[in-house]
């Protein structure tokens, strides 16, 4: 950009330029295209940062230890959650499935999207670190370009790949609103129905603007969303889904899992949901549950001491660069 403005002003402009994609899209099968072209946008903003990286050199002044300079366990953890962040989205999973025609299919995904995620994730983060070391900001990689056509090229990019990011999102959280409030409205192609959806678009979309304006620190906002929703629900829930699931596997049980658990005069047991599942453990491999319990207490615990890292560096963060909804004036870049 170049000019100044003021958060809020540039909050406003975004929501502008999201607004008619969040009120038109109403299915994520509408988005499939969408996604596709967000990947390789995404794939273009990396190549072009790291390539600006390689083009430029390491500088000789680069500090780049093996362990980072003043690492305490507050700031491990609350780096970590970031590091949750990078998966949040695999709470969409279960969203995809619910709209696929054979859903069993959807296993083929991990095959591919998981090893290229880490592979990308683990190249990003070695190369950036090897060019810029501790000097990188919170603020991202971006900003590490000098300021050129291509740094222009990079941020449009980089901004309609958060638009699409925030278009999927939006869509689950638009029609869980409208199915509870208006059922039917999010299928239906009547003006009225569309119009429904549209008003909980912006509703949503307002929320999220609000949201950003309330913590407007980056990294520290990203870290705050891994720590207390990523942790739960793209770590925890899809194990306790799992146990679940696997006392699925007869037609007994299948009946269980849809009726209510009576014994032979027709009384309610006194067996609940939790206790099934639980039960179910024991049908899981040791090395499984090991394994689980691993995952479990590791993120148990960034989710705890990361969170409350994140909660203190946005609290310094307000001292130093302004209260939330506060002006914070961006300056050209």
């Amino acid at each position: 950009y170049n000019f100044e403005l003021c958060l809020p002003q540039a909050v406003a402009v975004s929501a502008v330029c999201c607004w008619p994609f969040v009120c038109v899209v109403r299915n994520l099968q509408e988005s499939t295209t969408l996604c596709f072209v967000n990947l390789i946008v995404l794939v273009g903003v990396v190549v072009l940062v790291l390539g600006s990286l390689v083009l430029q050199g390491r500088s000789p002044g680069v500090h780049a230890p093996i362990v980072a300079d003043h690492l305490t366990f507050s700031s491990f953890f609350g780096a970590s959650t970031n590091v949750l962040y990078g998966y949040a989205g695999h709470w969409l999973y279960f969203e995809l499935m619910t709209e696929m025609e054979k859903p069993e299919e959807f296993m083929k995904v991990f095959g591919i999207n998981a090893p290229v995620q880490l592979a990308a994730y683990i190249l990003t983060s070695m190369l950036a670190y090897y060019y810029v070391g501790s000097a990188a900001q919170s603020s991202g990689l971006l900003f590490a370009m000098p300021q050129s056509v291509w740094f222009s090229v990079a941020s449009f990019l980089l901004f309609a790949h958060v638009i699409v990011v925030f278009l999927i999102k939006t869509v689950v959280l638009t029609r869980f609103a409208v199915s509870h409030f208006s059922p039917g409205s999010e299928k239906s192609s009547e003006l009225r129905d569309r119009l429904i959806y549209a008003g909980w678009a912006t509703v949503v979309l307002v929320v999220g603007s609000l949201a950003a304006l309330a913590i407007p620190f980056f990294s520290q906002f990203l870290g705050l969303i891994g720590g207390l929703f990523a942790a739960p629900i793209s770590y925890l829930f899809p194990v306790l889904f799992y146990c679940g699931a696997v006392g699925r596997t007869t037609p007994e049980q299948e009946d269980a899992w849809s009726m209510p658990m009576t014994s032979m005069d027709g009384a309610v047991d006194d067996i609940s949901a939790d206790q099934f599942v639980w039960g179910n453990v024991r049908r899981i491999s040791r090395i499984a549950r090991f394994g689980f319990l691993l995952i479990l207490a590791v993120v148990a615990l960034v989710a705890v001491a990361g969170t409350i890292s994140e909660i203190r560096s946005i609290i310094k963060a307000v001292g130093t660069e302004g209260a939330p909804l506060s002006c914070q004036l961006l300056h050209p870049g």
